[in-house]
């Protein structure tokens, strides 16, 4: 269903303005009712596709008419970041911000030692095994799905 055909809400409007009031409700209640499952099969459809680019570990498809992409916030799993710190040294890494060690701030609250991965990532360049690690870490949370037409 593809072709992009629509109703002809001309003639759809001249069809309602001849209805009884009782006939209008029921067609409402009936196009509610459609909506809803419609809203409820294309939810299965996204989860499908979304299912199947992670099996396949795509973040986008390749399709003529339509840009699908799989997008989210990356997140890092700290405990893999570590690995980092065998690499480089903590004081370049506190410098350039990229790690926070455990501290307690001024509101006297502990404060675990955290990572920042966008400031960590430029630290890539001193090896593979770095790029490795912070790759390794890295996750999408909450991955949406994207599915726009493309421009003609």
């Amino acid at each position: 269903m593809t072709d992009g055909s629509t109703p002809d809400l001309m003639s759809f409007r001249e069809k309602i303005e001849g209805m009884d009031m009782a006939r209008l409700v029921e067609d409402w209640a009936d196009y509610t009712k459609t909506i809803a499952s419609m809203r409820e099969m294309l939810a299965m459809i996204e989860m499908e596709i979304t299912k199947r680019m992670r099996a396949d570990g795509a973040t986008a498809v390749a399709h003529d008419d339509f840009t699908v992409e799989l997008a989210g916030t990356p997140k890092y799993d700290e405990s893999k970041l570590y690995a980092v710190l065998e690499y480089i040294p903590r004081a370049d890494l506190i410098e350039a911000g990229a790690y926070t060690p455990a501290h307690e701030e001024t509101v006297q609250r502990w404060v675990p030692e955290k990572f920042n991965a966008t400031k960590l990532k430029p630290f890539g360049k001193f090896g593979a095994d770095i790029r490795e690690v912070i790759e390794d870490a890295r996750w999408i949370s909450n991955p949406r799905l994207k599915i726009k037409p493309k421009k003609e």
